[in-house]
């Protein structure tokens, strides 16, 4: 065990650190808690939610989430919103499958299937934009405006508002793993309460004039004796199908380009073979996993291999370090379009609290990729790019991705 934050969970690649890591069990971290990487025990504990509990965030920078106590200064701007609780991913049980059964309903594959032929005009309105220029800048111009346009259509949202849907979620994730100073802090919970001022708005419409769309679906009582969803409960599920509906597919997508623009054998081959985007689609989440860790707590003493679990302990559950065990992906750091276990990574989680927008994220990329490699032609980094990531232990993404190709296209 060690008395300081070890920073290799801040290192924009922190996958040498993870190996590190998986050679114990469990290492124990000051102000971040016992820290969980071999696939192993990230499975368990993922498959035992009633001893490793999602059920401890009650919302907006709370002292689960930073590495410092919310100021008293933040609590006086959250009373000006609505009351914080926890919701969906942030729930076990019988709470938290009351919150999945709202939510459900919008992510089956039939549903899916549905809105295939809007995600791919949508890529195709973006990628427009910028096919004779020759150049994208890939988060701001596609890999963010894709996913997040098609959540907030699944929700009924004007797209005008868009800006401010990414400006919102940006203000609870910049929080994430680290010391967040008052000022700041403050700036955060401005933009929070913003947030459920506006969703507070959008209850009230869709309760006054229910639409054929995820918010009215969210809103109604579907079966008999189902309680409705209380104004807290909605605000957090609000923001994590904004924030989940767009950073995963984001992330991905860079990384996913980010491989392609380095290797234009792999390019080649899933232009001329499509069918191959899928597993391609799934190597790039287990080995660069838009999500690297989740928050639990122990609910019980408990031991993970040889190492004893006091009851309320916090855990980090590393799903980029299990993702990247050799163990289970022979060459885990190596890019295999044909990697037969693929499909065993944890990027969406497992369980109770799989990731509930999986089946609507997966579209997106497979179709996004689809366009992009067949509009785009052969595109490589832009003259003078160097990639860098930002983020922290529970998540890190491209800051942006510059590539080039010829104007027009093929």
């Amino acid at each position: 065990m060690t008395n300081t934050i070890d920073q290799g969970l801040y290192d924009a690649c922190p996958y040498p650190y993870y190996e590190q890591l998986r050679s114990e069990p469990v290492r124990e971290q000051p102000g971040i808690g016992y820290v969980v990487s071999r696939h192993e025990d990230v499975l368990m504990v993922l498959r035992n939610p009633d001893t490793f509990s999602a059920a401890f965030n009650p919302g907006f920078g709370s002292s689960r989430l930073t590495l410092n106590e919310r100021p008293p200064s933040v609590d006086k701007i959250m009373a000006e919103g609505y009351p914080e609780c926890p919701a969906l991913a942030h729930t076990d049980g019988e709470t938290h499958k009351r919150h999945r059964g709202f939510v459900n309903r919008a992510f089956t594959p039939r549903q899916v299937a549905k809105v295939e032929p809007m995600i791919r005009s949508v890529a195709n309105d973006l990628i427009d934009h910028f096919i004779d220029r020759g150049r994208a800048e890939m988060l701001s111009e596609f890999s963010g405006p894709l996913p997040l346009t098609m959540i907030s259509d699944a929700l009924g949202l004007p797209r005008e508002d868009l800006s401010l849907f990414k400006e919102w979620t940006e203000a609870l994730q910049g929080i994430r793993a680290r010391v967040v100073p008052e000022a700041e802090f403050i700036g955060r919970a401005h933009k929070w309460v913003a947030f459920q001022r506006y969703f507070g708005a959008v209850v009230e419409d869709r309760l006054a004039n229910p639409r054929d769309d995820l918010a009215s679906a969210i809103l109604r009582a579907g079966n008999a004796g189902e309680t409705p969803l209380e104004s807290g409960e909605l605000m957090n599920i609000f923001v994590q199908l904004i924030l989940g509906g767009n950073e995963t597919a984001a992330s991905t997508f860079n990384s996913g380009m980010l491989t392609l623009a380095r290797d234009a054998g792999v390019q080649e081959r899933l232009r001329n073979d499509p069918a191959l985007i899928p597993d391609f689609v799934e190597e790039v989440l287990r080995r660069d996993s838009p999500v690297l860790g989740i928050p639990r707590i122990a609910t019980r003493d408990t031991r993970i291999g040889e190492v004893d679990i006091p009851a309320g302990s916090r855990l980090l559950v590393l799903f980029g370090s299990a993702n990247r065990d050799d163990s289970v992906f022979p060459h885990s750091d190596d890019f295999e379009l044909e990697r037969e276990n693929v499909r065993s990574h944890l990027a969406f989680g497992i369980g109770i609290h799989f990731c509930v927008g999986a089946p609507l994220a997966r579209a997106e990329l497979r179709i996004g990729f689809e366009q992009l490699l067949s509009r785009l032609g052969p595109f490589s980094l832009a003259p003078g790019f160097e990639p860098n990531y930002i983020g922290g232990p529970l998540g890190h993404r491209l800051e942006r991705l510059d590539l080039q190709f010829t104007p027009g296209g093929h």
